[in-house]
């Protein structure tokens, strides 16, 4: 072992089964039916053109290429920060960490305020009215009216709460973690789903309709706010049923699919999961999730759309996310929990229902300083961040960086609040992570030549198509469907990415510069120490 690494072991423990990887990296993309308010509405809005098993489908197909280079390099290279030590090793150090760092680790303090944010202002107070609503208890109606009206800056120290009170179980290691996901996430998430099917199939939608307005009219004071939403939108011009058109339904499936991709992010945590060097572990890890998150798409999403009727979901989407200040009095696009709940008004459902969204997004604020951490902890052992980045308790966590991360999760809430243009953000934050994930994919298609020695002693070295490495070969399908998800992310304007506002769009190039730079200086720094960085790369770093 080359003492060119910060030491010669990580510190970190392999807790996890593969099958507790592939619950994560489910979880990860949105916490399962909580991706309706992250990343749904925003697809629903834009592309209403759509056929939408048809775009989840295609999208199934197109990811599943994909994973076939992702499982090779884990199964060859199971080390915590899996994208930065696949592209530093594959493509270099300096492309590994710029990339890495802009869109997997500075980007991640957003998405756990996020989080928790959207747990505090879109999802408790209409918790708190649905449940006085179906119970007649009009204290706890008011308590939600009255959180939803709150100053937002006691939103702020709600939501930095549950912020520090993550940070405080992680701080105990991965353990309770993977309790709280296997036992709370997990089951709550599948037994909405099955509460879903049985409500689709046995409540008419004119059910929902009477309960929803019923709801909406002791919460803001509208007896027919159902059409309304959907008038509304028509006269702003918006159509929520045009003819099946092509052009949206791959737009909508690569609006996906740009997501789909944070399945990525459960590669930081890969040195933690037993047997990924097994092919068939890494392979199944991956394709579980798949199959978990088409699943909840079809149901959480298409079915609704199509149960709920008249264009009604797309509507709520469209003002929520391009015109809010002409969504009706009371209702917040973030808050998607009423739209299931009202379907039956059972107070069963809907404690199985509040549970499954609460604590799916509960889980972004863990997986954003866990993956983040980790990617961290590999630049810590090539010595391109302080010593203290890569520090680990005696539980296996990184206890120092999680409280710096913190910190900076904090500040950017204190910058997040009032924010306007939240949509637009999802999707360019969405975009930077994307780049990287793509990067991983290119260190995929050169590994059988770049890293020859270390790819024939891998799983996947067996397998070709055509005559060639089949991590190449699918590496290529995946990496070529990444440009286009780019190209359109970048010229359609109604992802929201271009049309962000200035000070936004250089704070993101700026995460580019500002990592290049720092490699450059850190670089610098340890060569004259007499320590030459490049050496690590060459290597891959301890387990």
């Amino acid at each position: 072992m080359s003492d060119v690494f910060l030491r010669r072991s990580s510190g970190v423990i392999r807790a996890w089964s593969p099958l507790s990887g592939s619950l994560y990296a489910y979880l990860v993309c949105g916490g399962g039916l909580a991706v309706l308010p992250f990343f749904m509405m925003p697809a629903i809005a834009a592309f209403p053109g759509a056929n939408m098993y048809l775009a989840i489908t295609l999208l199934t197909v197109w990811i599943s290429i994909r994973w076939v280079t992702y499982a090779m390099l884990m199964s060859a290279m199971p080390r915590s920060g899996g994208d930065y030590v696949f592209q530093s090793r594959l493509l270099s150090g300096g492309i590994g960490f710029t990339l890495c760092s802009q869109g997997e680790i500075w980007y991640q303090p957003w998405w756990m305020y996020f989080g928790a944010n959207t747990i505090v202002i879109a999802f408790v107070p209409q918790i708190l009215e649905f449940f006085g609503l179906t119970t007649g208890n009009s204290g706890l109606v008011d308590a939600g009216t009255a959180l939803s009206n709150t100053n937002p800056w006691i939103i702020f120290v709600l939501s930095s709460i549950i912020v520090w009170g993550t940070i405080a179980i992680m701080l105990r290691g991965l353990k309770p973690y993977t309790i709280i996901q296997n036992y709370l996430m997990m089951p709550f998430t599948l037994a909405a789903l099955v509460a879903l099917v049985w409500v689709f199939i046995s409540i008419p939608t004119q059910t929902f309709i009477t309960n929803f307005n019923a709801f909406q009219n002791v919460v803001s004071g509208n007896p027919d706010m159902y059409h309304t939403i959907i008038n509304t939108a028509n006269q702003l011009g918006y159509v929520a049923n045009p003819a099946f058109s092509w052009y949206d339904t791959i737009a909508l499936s690569i609006s996906l699919y740009a997501y789909w991709t944070a399945m990525s992010w459960a590669m930081a945590l890969v040195g933690e999961i037993k047997g990924v060097q097994q092919l068939k572990n890494s392979w199944n890890l991956l394709f579980g999730a798949t199959a978990l998150l088409f699943v909840t798409h079809i149901i959480g999403y298409a079915w609704a759309n199509d149960y709920m009727g008249e264009g009604f979901l797309k509507s709520f989407a469209y003002l929520g996310v391009f015109q809010p200040q002409a969504l009706p009095a009371g209702s917040q696009w973030r808050a998607v929990f009423p739209l299931y709940a009202t379907i039956s008004n059972n107070p069963i459902v809907g404690i199985i229902l509040a549970f499954a969204f609460v604590l799916g997004l509960f889980q972004g604020c863990f997986n954003a300083p866990l993956g983040a951490s980790r990617m961290c902890l590999a630049q810590s052992f090539d010595r391109l961040v302080p010593s203290w980045v890569g520090s680990v308790n005696k539980r296996g966590s990184t206890d120092k960086f999680l409280i710096f991360f913190g910190i900076v999760t904090t500040i950017i809430g204190i910058g997040f609040t009032g924010y306007p243009y939240i949509a637009g953000l999802i999707n360019l934050a969405l975009l930077c992570q994307y780049i990287s994930f793509s990067a991983a994919i290119a260190a995929g298609i050169i590994f059988p030549w770049r890293a020859k020695t270390l790819w024939e002693g891998s799983p996947g070295a067996k397998y070709t198509i055509a005559g060639l490495p089949a991590i190449t070969v699918c590496g290529v399908a995946g990496i070529a469907l990444d440009v286009v998800g780019v190209v359109f992310m970048l010229t359609n304007p109604n992802y929201g990415v271009i049309t962000q506002p200035l000070s936004t769009l250089i704070y993101a190039v700026a995460l580019f510069i500002g990592s290049a730079l720092w490699y450059m200086a850190a670089k610098a720094y340890r060569q004259r120490q007499g320590i030459n960085v490049e050496r690590a790369f060459r290597e891959v770093p301890p387990a």
